[in-house]
């Protein structure tokens, strides 16, 4: 498995175990302060097998949201918490 390169997109699948089905197939990750800060801002849809997902995120917005979302929170064991 190679390393990916910083900066590069990577392909994350959200995955509910206990239901054993792929959730998301096209996860984004919004880890540094600048993607985050953008979250979905500028998007006029996801996707129904798209996601972001935001580390660290105790808390989220939707002001100027052009669509709706379901959202998760997660712990650090990635079970969902609410």
């Amino acid at each position: 498995m190679q390393r990916p390169v910083a900066g590069t997109p990577v392909n994350l699948v959200a995955f509910n175990s206990t239901r054993n089905v792929a959730v998301a197939t096209k996860v984004e990750k919004a880890g540094t302060s600048a993607s985050r800060n953008k979250g979905l801002l500028g998007r006029a849809s996801l996707a129904a097998d798209e996601g972001l997902w935001i580390v660290p995120c105790p808390m989220i917005h939707t002001f100027f949201m052009q669509f709706p979302i379901d959202v998760l929170f997660l712990d650090a064991d990635l079970k969902v918490r609410r």
